[in-house]
C-alpha cells in the first residue's frame, strides 16, 4: 500500500518539485509535533502550507520531500522564529529545535515497530554501525560512512552526495540529536558527541561533518544473559530434585551439573534461535521499508512522466479534431504514427516592439515580470478565440488556428485569428495601466497573420518530438509581423476578406516579402481606440 506523492494545498495542486524523493518523512512527525506543542497546530499548518505542502503530506511516513521544500520550510521557520532577514550562525539557539526533534525521533511512539527491531540488535554499537545504511534509505542528499568502530566508540562521517547540495546547520544539529538519543533505546545515558570536522562550525571547519560518538553498552549483552539464566534454571531444577528425594545424595552434584549443562545448552539454542528470528524480523522490516521507498520513487517518477505526457498531449489534442483524439485514446500508438497532416489554418505572430532595447535598461527580474504580465493578457485572448499557442519566441508568441470540428469553414478559422489579434491590442490597454501603476513605460505590439495550407504533425526524432506546424504560411505570418506598424495588424488579403466585418480602419497595399517571387497583397488594420 502506498500513497500518491501529490495532493492539494488549500485547493491548489502541489508543486511536484516539492515532493521529489530526496528526504524521507520519517523524522518529520516528531518535528511537527514539537512545533505544535510550542506554537499550536494552526501555526504549524500555516507554515507547512506557506512552504508548499499540507501537514497531511508531511505526517505520512511513506512519503518524501525534496531538498527545495526543506530549504523553504527551514527559511520560513527561521524568519518566523528569529525575525525577518535573520541568518543564524552555527551556535544560534534556534538550531536546538532541530536537535530536539532529532532526539525525539528515537522515541518509541515515533519509531513504532522499528523501535523493537532496533532494540533487538542488542547494543548501540551495532545500531551505529547500521546507521549509514539506514540513512542512505531516508536521505539521498548526503552519504554517511562508518570511519572507526570500537567498544563504546564510533566515528561517523557525513558528506554531500553531490556538489550541488548545500548542507545546512539544521541538518547537522538534527543528526546530533539522533546520535545522542540512540542509546536511550536500551535505557542507557545519551551518547557524548564530539565534532571532529564540520561544514558549519567555524571552530572545526571542514568539507564534511565527522562525529565521534562515545556511549555505554548494556551490562548483560550477547550470550551472557541466557547462560546465566540457564545456570539459575539448572540450579533450581537440581534443588527441586533434592527436595523431592528423586536421586541418591551422592549423585546430586552430578545431577545438578548435568541439569545445568543440559538446560544451559537448551537455553543457548533457544537464544540463538530467537536471535536468528529477531535478525530475520529486522531484515524483513528493513526490506519492507526499502520496498515502500522504492514504490514511492516509482510512483513519483511515473507521475512526473505523466505530467510531461499531459503537457504534450494537451497541445496535440488542441490541434486535432475530437474524433481523432478519441481514436488516439483507443489506440495510443496512433499518436506517434500520424506523421504529417495537410491542414488549412491561420497563423498569428505577435511581438513586443523594441523590447530588446528595453531589456538593457531593466533588471532581469523586471524583464520577466513584464513579459509574464503581457503573456497573461495575450493568453486570455488566445483562449477566448480557441487558438493554440504553438510556442513562445522570446518576447513574442506564435498562435495557430485550426478547424475545431470538421464542419468549421476556413473563413471562420480566419475570423477567429483576427478576433484574437484585435483582442490582444485592446487588452494591451489594461496591461499598460498595470505597468503605469508600477512606474514602467507602456508596451507596444505588432501582429502578422497569414492563412492557407500547412503541414501539422510530430516533428523531430524519437528522442524529442514536438507537435507543431510548418509551411509557407508560417514563414509569411512571421515576415508580416516584422513589417507591421506598432499597434497594428498586417494580414494577407484572404484573411481580411473573411474578417472584414470586424475591421473598418484598413489600408491595402502590395508588399515585397523575402522568399516570395512576387509581391503579396496585404491589408493593414488598426482597431479603434487601441493603445498602439
Amino acid at each position: 500500500m502506498h500513497s500518491s506523492p501529490a495532493s492539494g494545498v488549500a485547493g491548489r495542486e502541489i508543486d511536484p518539485t516539492l515532493t521529489e524523493p530526496h528526504l524521507s518523512n520519517r523524522f518529520m512527525t516528531p518535528f511537527l509535533d514539537l512545533l505544535a506543542e510550542r506554537h499550536g497546530r494552526e501555526w504549524v499548518r500555516e507554515v507547512c502550507e506557506e512552504a508548499g505542502l499540507p501537514p497531511a503530506h508531511l505526517e505520512d511516513p511513506a512519503r518524501w520531500v525534496s531538498l527545495a521544500f526543506t530549504e523553504r520550510f527551514t527559511a520560513l521557520l527561521v524568519r518566523r522564529l528569529a525575525g525577518e532577514g535573520a541568518s543564524p550562525g552555527w551556535d544560534d539557539p534556534i538550531w536546538q529545535l532541530w536537535r530536539e526533534a532529532g532526539a525525539r525521533s528515537i522515541d518509541r511512539r515515533y519509531l513504532g515497530p522499528l523501535f523493537y527491531a532496533v532494540r533487538a540488535l542488542g547494543s548501540p554499537s551495532l545500531v551505529y554501525r547500521q546507521i549509514p545504511e539506514l540513512s542512505a534509505r531516508a536521505n539521498l542528499t548526503t552519504r554517511m560512512t562508518l570511519v572507526e568502530a570500537g567498544p563504546g566508540r564510533v566515528v561517523l562521517r557525513v558528506a554531500p552526495a553531490d556538489a550541488s547540495f548545500r548542507d545546512a546547520p539544521s541538518f547537522c544539529w538534527n543528526r546530533i540529536g539522533v546520535f545522542e538519543r540512540a542509546p536511550c533505546i536500551w535505557g542507557l545515558p545519551p551518547a557524548r558527541v564530539r565534532q571532529i570536522r564540520c561544514m558549519h562550525d567555524p571552530a572545526v571547519r571542514g568539507d564534511c561533518c565527522e562525529y565521534e560518538l562515545r556511549f555505554g553498552e548494556p551490562r548483560l549483552a550477547g550470550v551472557r544473559r541466557p547462560v546465566l539464566l540457564g545456570a539459575l534454571a539448572a540450579g533450581a531444577g537440581a534443588g527441586l530434585g533434592l527436595g523431592l528425594g528423586a536421586a541418591p545424595a551422592t549423585l546430586l552434584p552430578l545431577a545438578a551439573m548435568a541439569g545445568l549443562a543440559a538446560l544451559s545448552a537448551d537455553l543457548l539454542r533457544l537464544h540463538v534461535r530467537d536471535r536468528r528470528q529477531r535478525d530475520e524480523e529486522v531484515h524483513r522490516l528493513s526490506d519492507t521499508m526499502a520496498e515502500m521507498d522504492r514504490r514511492y520513487d516509482a510512483v513519483w517518477k511515473e507521475q512526473a512522466a505523466l505530467r510531461r505526457s499531459l503537457l504534450v498531449n494537451r497541445k496535440i489534442a488542441e490541434y486535432l479534431a475530437s474524433d481523432v483524439v478519441e481514436e488516439i485514446v483507443r489506440d495510443p500508438e496512433k499518436e506517434l504514427a500520424l506523421g504529417g497532416v495537410l491542414k488549412d489554418a491561420a497563423v498569428l505572430f505577435a511581438d513586443i516592439v523594441g523590447f530588446t532595447a528595453r531589456c538593457e535598461r531593466m533588471a532581469p527580474q523586471q524583464v520577466v515580470e513584464e513579459l509574464n504580465l503581457f503573456f497573461a493578457h495575450a493568453d486570455r485572448e488566445v483562449q477566448r478565440t480557441q487558438g493554440i499557442v504553438d510556442k513562445g519566441i522570446g518576447d513574442g508568441l506564435m498562435v495557430v488556428f485550426v478547424a475545431r470540428a470538421p464542419a468549421e469553414a476556413p473563413a471562420e478559422v480566419r475570423r477567429r485569428a483576427v478576433a484574437c489579434a484585435l483582442g490582444m491590442l485592446r487588452a494591451l490597454d489594461s496591461c499598460n495601466a498595470q505597468l503605469a501603476a508600477r512606474g514602467a513605460a507602456p508596451l507596444r505590439i505588432r501582429i502578422g497573420i497569414a492563412a492557407g495550407p500547412l503541414v501539422q504533425g510530430n516533428m523531430g526524432s524519437q528522442l524529442k518530438l514536438e507537435c507543431t506546424v510548418i509551411g509557407d504560411v508560417v514563414n509569411l505570418a512571421s515576415r508580416l509581423e516584422a513589417q507591421a506598424e506598432p499597434g497594428g495588424i498586417l494580414m494577407e488579403r484572404s484573411v481580411w476578406e473573411a474578417a472584414q466585418a470586424f475591421l473598418d480602419d484598413v489600408h491595402e497595399r502590395r508588399l515585397s516579402v523575402r522568399g516570395k517571387a512576387s509581391e503579396v497583397v496585404v491589408v493593414a488594420a488598426r482597431p479603434p481606440g487601441s493603445s498602439g
